[in-house]
């Protein structure tokens, strides 16, 4: 190699260098300026709120979003980092049947008929009186006798978990004019008041799996985690020697499990894919602290013969929202030693004081 092209070469490796150096600069600046520009955005964010409503605002038709599977929720924070508060919690009491659906039956010692749903709405009522005393607000699917089909009580918990989003989180819920119009299609199975479809009474929670906006509001509630849902019942069966306490509780898995095979062979057109993003794990915690608490202060009614004490069921109440959410099945009326022990005054108040404490006992360690 000559002289010359010795420094032809020297050249050559010189701009070289000059070209890395200077693409390092480019991309370090504009390093600089990305991590400014989402500093400044997250202060704004903090310092003017309602810039999270504007930007809402520019997304069309948000609640219309397709394949919504509970992962894909703008604003979703991830699991666990909101914590439950004792003192600041919505309970939505859900006493079970009403007026025509009397629920199950028995005869007690006299002959006299005892309907299920006349001791739901009495054990609801002091569960709900002990909350209160908790200092925890409390709210009740239905107060009287009437009938509330199932998808009124559902559309109560979607009301009611959106009312409490505006207090707490505001900033997860949709744009007004998108919130307002999800309101109004809550309350249209309140005002009809039927469990058929023909009547318009499910609502958008018709059919099969879970639709868009269904999906949206299920992954709205699943992050409002200071309202709880528990639903009050009694057991009957035809086997007479069934006793025990039972708490039922929801999780995705359930739900697939009972609804993949529909899914797959019906050809409903209201059908829509299943919803996977429930807290399963906090499901499965309240129902195990209602359950504790049943059996610790009243040790009666533990060790139930009917299967697990604690277990899964896909009933329309349960799977048809995203709180966290049980089914308290508080003893067999069919059996002759629950009926009798049910039908105590003493033993319905100090099983309604359990209940609230296991209500308050999930909420504390949470």
């Amino acid at each position: 190699m000559n002289n010359e092209q010795r420094q032809e070469r020297h050249k050559q490796k010189t701009h070289c260098r000059k070209a890395k150096r200077k693409q390092r600069q480019t991309l370090n600046l504009l390093a600089l300026t990305i991590v400014l520009v989402l500093v400044t955005a997250a202060v704004a964010l903090v310092t003017k709120p309602n810039l999270v409503e504007a930007v809402k605002d520019k997304l069309p038709g948000w609640l219309q979003a397709t394949g919504r599977t509970g992962n894909s929720l703008p604003g979703k924070n991830k699991q666990g980092t909101i914590k439950v508060k004792a003192d600041d919690l919505v309970v939505i009491l859900d006493p079970g049947h009403g007026g025509s659906d009397t629920g199950a039956q028995a005869k007690d010692s006299t002959g006299r008929t005892i309907n299920e749903a006349d001791f739901n709405l009495a054990l609801s009522k002091q569960v709900k009186e002990h909350l209160k005393k908790l200092g925890i607000e409390v709210l009740m699917t239905r107060q009287d006798a009437s009938w509330v089909s199932l998808y009124n009580r559902i559309s109560q918990a979607g009301i009611a978990s959106l009312d409490k989003l505006a207090l707490d989180r505001p900033e997860i819920l949709p744009a007004a004019k998108q919130l307002t119009a999800l309101r109004a299609a809550l309350q249209e199975p309140i005002r009809i008041n039927s469990d058929t479809r023909t009547s318009g009474g499910l609502g958008f929670m018709g059919g099969y799996g879970v639709g868009i906006l269904q999906a949206d509001l299920l992954d709205l509630q699943r992050q409002c985690v200071n309202v709880l849902y528990v639903s009050i019942h009694a057991n009957s069966s035809t086997n007479s020697d069934l006793h025990g306490t039972q708490v039922y509780y929801i999780d995705d898995n359930t739900v697939e499990l009972s609804e993949s095979e529909p899914l797959a062979t019906q050809t409903d057109p209201a059908g829509h894919r299943i919803y996977r993003g429930r807290d399963n794990e906090r499901n499965r915690k309240l129902a195990v602290a209602v359950y504790d608490s049943i059996v610790s202060a009243v040790p009666k009614l533990g060790g139930t013969n009917a299967g697990k004490a604690v277990l899964t069921g896909n009933y329309a109440v349960l799977r048809e929202q995203a709180l966290a959410s049980i089914m308290v099945e508080t003893g067999f009326l069919s059996n002759s030693e629950d009926l009798k022990f049910l039908l105590a005054k003493n033993n319905q108040a100090e099983l309604a004081e359990a209940i609230a404490k296991g209500i308050e006992n999930y909420a504390k360690s949470n």
